[in-house]
């Protein structure tokens, strides 16, 4: 199925009418975000109508959109290998506009995840951050460093967090000592084969919080979580993108440092004061 769905969307895109080539390039190249959009949000993002987008589902043979759409969604699902993704680059754009692409495509990434969240779930996201007991961190691979930013900027703020390394023995101690009150904040991306699904069933099983960062609805942690917050993570390489994940981590840190700006620079002023110390020379 998956061979089947790729190859028609390419071959639509090299035999269809002008705009339902363009639908179907557009899929192509953006297989992750296109499969959480709507057919209007589609058919602005490739500058045609949703009429057109209508008829290419329906020229591939679904009976509509929605159907199109569950088949790209299970495709995803499927977990791509590193080589089937960087099958699924395009190698040919040339050196001199590969810098501007790249730099798009991650602008892309974040407007396309701002579409996804909504302030309702932000706002539930910081409530929970801010009456968490201890907040523990977690995210694996592409993942790790949008974790490790979010919990490096609340645990200056509210010095209760801790960030969980991947080994089992670690993973398994951090989990055993969350408690009622506490939050899990877990980032992960497909292949899904990472803890972080399971960790979050855990914590939730152990009355704490939890918080999600995934790439959507479909994603396992998702029916783990208090507050889902998605976003997008295509690249033009073989990788997935942190990017979007580290603007949602950026935006949680600044949330809770607003919210008290007494309490924030009380303990910035601390921060400064041990790392002023800790630099100075040792007496002889």
């Amino acid at each position: 199925m998956e061979t089947n769905l790729m190859d028609r969307l390419k071959l639509a895109a090299q035999t269809l009418p002008k705009s339902q080539g363009m639908a179907a390039d557009f899929i192509v190249k953006n297989q992750r975000e296109a499969a959480y959009m709507t057919i209007e949000q589609l058919a602005s993002r490739v500058g045609t109508s949703t009429a057109t987008v209508m008829r290419l589902a329906t020229g591939l043979g679904y009976g509509g959109f929605t159907e199109l759409i569950r088949e790209l969604q299970e495709y995803l699902l499927s977990h791509p290998t590193l080589k089937d993704r960087f099958l699924q680059t395009d190698t040919t754009i040339t050196e001199d506009e590969l810098w501007v692409r790249v730099a798009e495509k991650h602008v892309q990434n974040i407007y396309a995840t701002m579409e996804l969240i909504d302030d309702r779930s932000l706002a539930h996201a910081v409530e929970l951050i801010e009456n968490a007991g201890r907040i523990y961190l977690i995210g694996i691979k592409a993942c790790y460093q949008a974790a490790s930013y979010l919990y490096l900027g609340l645990h200056r703020l509210l010095q209760n967090c801790e960030l969980i390394d991947s080994p089992a023995d670690d993973l398994a101690a951090s989990l055993h000592a969350i408690s009622p009150g506490d939050l899990l904040i877990g980032f992960t991306l497909p292949r899904y084969k990472s803890p972080v699904s399971k960790a979050l069933s855990i914590a939730r099983s152990r009355g704490a919080g939890t918080i999600a960062v995934t790439d959507g609805y479909l994603s396992p942690a998702a029916k783990e979580a208090d507050v889902l917050l998605p976003f997008c993570y295509e690249a033009l390489s073989f990788q997935y993108s942190p990017c979007a994940a580290l603007v949602i981590a950026d935006y949680l840190i600044t949330a809770v440092s607003n919210r008290r700006p007494e309490r924030t620079a009380e303990a910035l002023d601390g921060v400064e004061a041990i790392t002023a110390q800790l630099q100075e020379p040792q007496p002889r």
